[in-house]
């Protein structure tokens, strides 16, 4: 068996091994966002192609949102191809993750092969990647596996078109990054462009060096001569920055079907939401504003506040910085499940540091070897170029990553040891003068995205690649790479006994210290206890074996092939040993078994509409209380089960049900801020019952207790271990408005939509025209429309603005769906006399209004108005009319014609570049 065949055999039977369940039995990955999020939304987007209906929008989110335009649900990403095979949807969802697995393989061992590293150090540098915790775990979050498995590719392209300044390798680079975006993740490919950049510099400065000595040099000029580069560092610099701009735009092109609607949705969505300005492209919009409204609120202290890393609790800048890496988590670099192992069971003692936060991957660990490997070409980060910019890309993923905890958060840490004082005093937010913090003030467009823990991708990569270059240099003194696993073998065996010393008075401690989690329960310290000590007796017993293996090669070096093959080995056998309890698995039957809560609705409400409309009170984090008091093996399936029961986050769309309250990876902004405004003025959490009413909420889900008053309870469940009032409860709104109304005219408020300018101008004019008082409006009998000058002037706000002949008619104007799609809505409408047709759907860019009307031939286009903020409405004279809203968004259409013109220009390149390289084969 050849080294090849070794390193594939290794590789695939590891993931194997790792994910037979998902693939070979009647089990799916379960945890996290992998069991409840991305199954449901990829099912649901699957069956929309297999109905041949192209998934631009999705209408079971609140209360309606763009489905294309959300780049987590990957719409026209390639790799979804895969879920037209004639398998089960749960094994080809499997097959999606595990592909990606060997994809990240496959392109980080032909990286470091192009770039010179043998078949086992590329080998080892594939294993440490996919098997290491950082990438391991984003079976979890799929989008990211996505950008992780392109990313090694991504910097191969890079180092080709930045040493042979190629149009061919730009292009290459471009559509790589342009594959991250289809896939999901498009801060990947952000990531890429400043690895780009990065590189670039590093370049002109290495070049800029040599160029200045040997032109300095006045000794053996003809020698000089011929050594010196044919074109100066300045002219290279902007050579190669004019290649990083032709991969950025061509990358946008090729992907201009996703971006373009992508950033008009991010637009709309709370992640817009901030009271302060997040970067200084936002500080100089702020400041440049020269209204009365911005003047009163002080932009100047606002925008310091907002460059200081002051947030807002609850806002997406907030957001961001959630999921941020503690620096005292580099010890799990070297020693597997040094914090303890967070799941099935709550053993991760490290939650009893108070500014430990929220972990997104529970390990990162990577394998003792190939840490020093990579850490032994550290001496040739000055003599290559290329080993400079992997270690460059490691401090930068590494340091990044911390994000929360800047010198602002540092200050605040000193100050409190120090006076006992709380520091939120300081002029400065916790992470102001942070790496991440720069990223996000600097970098344009950068404040969009959010959690800083996914940089440590790019660390993990640079790690990768530098210890596949670095297994080359240990065959050269393998004495000095020995010498490196005594030392490691030692400073854990003194770990391991200081830490037995004090562990009688520290458990102690340890026990007050640590928090219970509300999913897992309370903290097993004897589980903690096996989890630490086993994770350092792994790490010694690894170093001795790989002592013994270099030792081995030193004494005979005929035996480097069998080092070689037991090197892989022990190395997989050392990470799937320390990662295996990351992958959880559960039942097939959790996700296809029918909801007795989905069927109760259906059931109840399928005489009255297409699809319920449901308000979920209960929060993203809320659990059952027994779990916080007691723990179990199963966690992990009992909380894919009360998911889907309370069909968080995305069960629902299996259902067909519309589910109000989500919180998604983006939510409307008006939206956002109509049910925050509301929530903050009801007194248990919940909005006022007639926004529900408007909303058109025939069921409220929320956790024990009793209803809203004249709400009837329709479903229980509870646990077959919980206690008291600790279950799940649906309840039925009698009152709920239907879908669409009609209001009459003389009851409409108009509004210019300038007033909804930003988060702060929107809840003011919330408070100010949907409430009187505290109580929300009666939206059965009045209405508000915001009208910008383009509705004025086509007559819908002339219409609405004057004053209509009060209804005299025994019967009232009416209005009914009669045709329900997620891209096409028809209404019925009766109006006795003018009057203003309201849908209780999203306002949202894309959607068109065709109104046909008896007596008339020929069906008119009217404008859809802005109607209580979030709402859509239309006026109409009276008569009998049909509505028919379909959704066409122009810039689908306008980024799919760049998008083909973008492709086709690609196409045309490589077939130019391989009939230029057939031609050339024929001449030799």
């Amino acid at each position: 068996m050849n080294s090849r065949t070794t390193v594939g055999t290794i590789l695939v039977s590891s993931l194997l091994w790792l994910f037979a369940p998902a693939l070979f039995s009647n089990h799916a990955l379960a945890y996290r966002d992998a069991g409840h999020f991305y199954y449901p939304l990829y099912q649901y987007v699957a069956d929309q192609w297999t109905a041949g209906c192209v998934p631009l929008w999705n209408p079971f989110d609140n209360l309606g949102q763009p489905l294309l335009a959300n780049a987590t649900s990957a719409v026209l990403y390639p790799g979804k191809l895969v879920f037209a095979l004639p398998f089960s949807f749960a094994t080809c969802y499997g097959l999606y993750i595990v592909g990606h697995f060997l994809l990240a393989a496959v392109t980080l061992y032909s990286c470091a092969r192009a770039w010179g590293a043998s078949v086992t150090g590329s080998g080892l540098g594939a294993l440490a990647y996919v098997l290491g915790g950082t990438v391991l775990f984003q079976y979890c979050n799929v989008v990211y596996l996505v950008g992780a498995a392109w990313m090694p590719a991504a910097l191969w392209a890079t180092e080709r078109m930045l040493r042979q300044r190629r149009v061919i390798w730009a292009l290459t680079l471009g559509a790589i990054m342009a594959l991250m975006v289809l896939g999901g993740d498009p801060q990947a490919a952000y990531h890429v462009a400043l690895a780009a950049a990065l590189y670039v510099l590093m370049l002109w400065c290495a070049e800029r060096r040599a160029w200045r000595k040997n032109k300095s040099s006045s000794s053996n000029r003809r020698a000089t001569t011929s050594s010196t580069p044919v074109d100066s560092p300045r002219r290279v610099l902007c050579l190669r920055l004019f290649f990083v701009f032709l991969a950025i735009f061509s990358g946008l092109v090729l992907a201009a079907i996703q971006i373009i609607p992508s950033w008009e949705w991010a637009h709309h969505s709370n992640r817009r939401m901030h009271e302060r300005p997040r970067s200084v492209y936002e500080m100089v919009s702020y400041v440049l504003r020269d209204d009365e409204y911005q003047a009163e609120q002080k932009i100047f202290r606002q925008a310091w506040e907002g460059f200081a890393g002051k947030v807002t609790p609850g806002t997406h800048h907030a957001h961001a910085y959630q999921f941020s890496i503690g620096p005292w988590r580099l010890a799990e670099l070297l020693w597997p499940n040094f914090s303890g192992k967070q799941f099935p069971m709550h053993r991760r003692w490290l939650n009893a540091i108070p500014a430990e936060g929220r972990v997104w991957t529970p390990s990162l660990f990577m394998g003792v070897l190939p840490i020093v490997l990579a850490a032994g070409t550290w001496s040739g980060r000055l003599r290559s170029a290329r080993i400079g910019w992997l270690w460059a890309l490691v401090l930068f993923g590494v340091v990044a990553s911390f994000g929360w905890y800047g010198v602002g958060w540092l200050i605040d840490e000193v100050v409190y040891v120090t006076s006992g004082d709380s520091a939120n005093l300081l002029p400065v937010g916790e992470p102001f003068g942070g790496l991440y913090w720069m990223m996000m003030t600097f970098l344009p467009g950068y404040a969009y995205f959010r959690y800083p823990a996914k940089l440590f991708t790019v660390a993990a990569l640079g790690i990768s690649l530098l210890a596949a270059a670095g297994w080359d240099r240990a065959r050269v003194a393998p004495q000095l790479v020995s010498r490196r696993f005594v030392g490691i073998a030692a400073a854990t065996c003194i770990l391991a006994i200081t830490t037995a010393a004090i562990l009688p008075w520290a458990g102690t401690l340890l026990l007050d210290g640590i928090p219970t989690d509300e999913f897992f329960g309370p903290c097993n310290l004897h589980g903690a206890a096996v989890d630490f000590f086993g994770g350092l007796a792994q790490t010694m017993c690894a170093s001795a074996a790989y002592w013994w293996l270099f030792r081995r090669l030193f004494l005979a070096p005929s035996s480097a092939p069998l080092v070689s093959s037991m090197a892989m080995v022990l190395l997989a056998t050392e990470l799937l040993l320390a990662q295996g309890w990351m992958i959880q698995c559960a039942p097939r039957n959790s996700w296809d078994s029918p909801s007795a809560m989905a069927s109760a609705m259906t059931e109840r409400n399928k005489p009255i509409k297409w699809r319920p409309r449901v308000f979920r009170a209960i929060s993203s984090t809320s659990c059952p209380v027994v779990w916080r008091e007691k723990s179990s093996q199963d966690r992990h399936i009992e909380g894919l089960i009360w998911d889907h029961d309370t069909l968080y986050p995305n069960f629902h769309l299996q259902h067909g049900i519309n589910l109000i309250g989500i919180d998604g990876t983006m939510v409307a902004n008006d939206y956002e801020t109509l049910v925050s405004t509301s929530r903050a003025s009801s007194a248990v959490g919940v909005p006022q019952r007639r926004l529900l009413d408007a909303l058109s909420i025939d069921y409220l889900v929320q956790s024990g207790g009793d209803g809203p008053l004249s709400m009837t309870e329709v479903y229980e469940h509870r646990l077959s271990h919980s206690r008291g009032g600790d279950g799940i409860s649906l309840w039925r709104n009698p009152d709920s408005f239907s879908r669409t109304w009609v209001v009459p005219l003389d009851r409409v408020d108009t509004l210019a939509v300038e007033d909804l300018r930003g988060w702060v101008g929107m809840k003011k004019s919330v408070k100010e025209t949907l409430y009187k008082g505290n109580c929300f409006r009666d939206l059965r009998e009045t209405a508000i429309v915001f009208l910008g000058q383009k509705e004025w002037e086509d007559g819908g706000g002339k219409a609405a603005a004057s004053v209509a002949n009060t209804l005299n008619s025994k019967e009232p104007s009416r209005a009914i769906i009669i045709h329900d799609q997620p891209q096409r809505v028809e209404i019925q409408a009766e109006l006795d006399s003018p009057g203003l047709v309201v849908l209780a759907d999203q306002f949202y860019p894309g959607w068109v209004l065709t109104v046909f009307t008896n007596g008339r031939v020929e069906p008119r286009k009217m404008p859809i108005l802005r109607t209580n903020l979030v709402m859509r409405g239309t006026v109409l004279p009276s008569g009998s009319h049909r509505l028919v809203f379909e959704f066409h968004p122009r810039n689908v259409y306008v980024g799919a014609i760049v998008s083909g013109i973008g492709s086709s220009v690609l196409v045309l390149v490589v077939l130019c570049a391989l009939k230029k390289r057939c031609n050339l084969g024929r001449k030799m």
